[in-house]
C-alpha cells in the first residue's frame, strides 16, 4: 500500500472558491461584480486542466481565466453591468483543448501494465501504473 497526500476533488472546490479565485481576482484588477466561477467551471479545470495532490496548477489555471476576463473589459466596449460568468464550457473556451483525459479500466492485460486503486474516505480512482525494465545493479 503506497499513502498518497492531496487534496480531494471537493476539497480544491473549496480552497479554489474561498483562496484562490479571490486571490487571483484581486492580483487582475477584478471586482466581483465583474465575473464569477460556477462550481461547474471549477471543477472543469480540476478534472481536465490539472492532475496533482496540491493546488498550484489549479491557481494558475483560474489566473489564465482571470487575465482574459480582465483582458476584455479593457480591450472590448462592455456595458457597465456586465459579469461573465464562467462556466465549464467558457472555460473549455479559455483554456482550449482539454489536457487530461480519464482513462478507462484496460480491456486488456498488458506486460508492465498493472492495475491500483486509489482510495479516500470520499471516493477513488483507478490507475494504471506502468513499469519498464532497466539496467541497474539491482538497488534503488
Amino acid at each position: 500500500m503506497l499513502r498518497l497526500s492531496g487534496y480531494t476533488e471537493r476539497e480544491k472546490l473549496e480552497i479554489a472558491k474561498r483562496h484562490l479565485v479571490p486571490k487571483q481576482a484581486e492580483a487582475n484588477g477584478l471586482r466581483d461584480e465583474q465575473f464569477a466561477f460556477t462550481d461547474e467551471g471549477i471543477l472543469e479545470i480540476i478534472r481536465h486542466y490539472t492532475r496533482e495532490a496540491g493546488v498550484r496548477n489549479l491557481e494558475r489555471e483560474i489566473g489564465s481565466c482571470c487575465r482574459k476576463v480582465a483582458r476584455k473589459f479593457v480591450g472590448e466596449s462592455v456595458a457597465a453591468d456586465f459579469k461573465d460568468e464562467i462556466g465549464s464550457e467558457r472555460v473549455q473556451q479559455m483554456l482550449g483543448p482539454i489536457k487530461f483525459r480519464q482513462q478507462g479500466v484496460a480491456a486488456e492485460s498488458e506486460i508492465g501494465l498493472a492495475t491500483g486503486l486509489a482510495w479516500t474516505e470520499v471516493g477513488g480512482e483507478v490507475l494504471q501504473i506502468e513499469a519498464t525494465l532497466v539496467k541497474g545493479r539491482g538497488a534503488v
